[in-house]
């Protein structure tokens, strides 16, 4: 995730470093769940290697599901409690159509493959924040 992906994270991130509010775009209720990257390595290697074909399978972390208003919060009590949070008219090159909720449904990978996330949310946002922290260098920023 690098700060320019222009997603959440990197987004927050990218203000982090900068010392710069985080900015939540919208009304802030919108809501998401996070999965973190080796979670999602094992999903993709369960699937690859015990997986049905033509099977389909959701891969993410259902919990939290938490409001980008919340998120920000969260971040800014873990990280930087200096920080503010702003909300924020969307700017004009964002999706009008952004969807209010996205939240993965993971049942089959769980039957199916055994498959269950092990890093929580507040564990990823602190790896995340702290590799973030080491990685976003002024010349991605």
């Amino acid at each position: 995730m690098m700060p320019k992906d222009y997603r959440v994270l990197p987004n927050f991130a990218t203000s982090w470093v900068k010392g710069e509010s985080l900015k939540v775009y919208g009304h802030g209720n919108q809501t998401r769940t996070f999965c973190y990257i080796t979670d999602a390595i094992v999903a993709f290697m369960k699937i690859l290697l015990d997986g049905k074909s033509p099977d389909v399978y959701n891969v993410g972390n259902p919990t939290p599901e938490i409001s980008i208003t919340k998120l920000a919060e969260k971040i800014r009590q873990q990280v930087d409690k200096n920080i503010s949070v702003d909300i924020v008219k969307y700017p004009s090159t964002y999706p009008e159509d952004e969807p209010n909720r996205r939240c993965p449904d993971i049942s089959r990978i769980e039957s199916g493959l055994g498959f269950k996330p092990k890093i929580n949310l507040d564990d990823g946002l602190l790896r995340f924040f702290t590799w973030a922290k080491e990685n976003y260098s002024s010349e991605y920023l």
